[in-house]
């Protein structure tokens, strides 16, 4: 959202996102949705559908809190904190172990 990928990156994104998302590629989300058109109503809807059924870390879940994603729709940062709620109730799951990272993402 608030940087720019080369044009060619953002249509190969787009054109392989479904196989981003089910192959389970380290930090493709977080590229995903640097890809999207913001301004596209429909483009960012269809990115808010795929991202909600995206597989994300806990690593990549405190970046999207980050000041990078702070131009992003409000949802972004939602998916994230309710994907961090859900993978708090998880077995063996602390937040703790992410506690700096996630005071570093949101400064």
């Amino acid at each position: 959202p608030t940087s720019v990928l080369p044009a060619e990156a953002c249509l190969l994104l787009w054109r392989f996102r479904y196989k981003l998302r089910s192959s389970r590629v380290a930090g493709a989300l977080p590229k995903f949705l640097q890809a999207v058109n913001w301004a596209d109503v429909l483009e960012a809807e269809h990115a808010r559908d795929l991202a909600t059924t995206w597989p994300t870390p806990v690593p990549e879940l405190l970046g999207l809190l980050g000041s990078k994603y702070a131009a992003a729709p409000a949802w972004v940062r939602l998916l994230a904190v309710d994907a961090l709620r859900a993978e708090s109730n998880a077995v063996g799951f602390d937040l703790r172990d992410y506690l700096l990272p996630l005071v570093q993402a949101t400064q």
